[in-house]
């Protein structure tokens, strides 16, 4: 039988070599694709790495698009929450009715329709 098994290279390896080039950029006046050819590791690798240190905010957004903004999101969970802890707690089939509700009610009265 075939074994197709490829290990995981080292992670320590890999930050000490991002920090490296990181380094190079800032002292050695080394260009993003220099510094990662000087010490070995992907360019892609260490330009999703510089752009994490520019904007910390920029986090990749796992699973489906929301339509609704955060705040109101927010709203929403707030209110499911609390009536799940007065006792009733709502199936999936329930709450996918009240959020389609909420949107409903909301999008004359608010920027909800906006994002719609």
């Amino acid at each position: 039988m075939v074994r197709n098994y490829k290990p995981k290279k080292d992670t320590k390896l890999l930050e000490v070599k991002i920090i490296e080039a990181v380094s190079k950029i800032e002292n050695e006046n080394f260009s993003a694709r220099a510094a990662a050819i000087a010490v070995e590791i992907p360019f892609s690798t260490l330009q999703s790495h510089l752009m994490k240190l520019k904007n910390p905010s920029i986090v990749k957004h796992v699973g489906t698009v929301s339509y609704i903004p955060a705040e109101h999101e927010n709203e929403l969970v707030a209110c499911l929450k609390s009536v799940a802890r007065w006792g009733f707690p709502l199936t999936r089939k329930e709450i996918k009715t009240t959020v389609s509700d909420f949107v409903i009610n909301k999008a004359g009265t608010n920027e909800l329709a906006v994002h719609l």
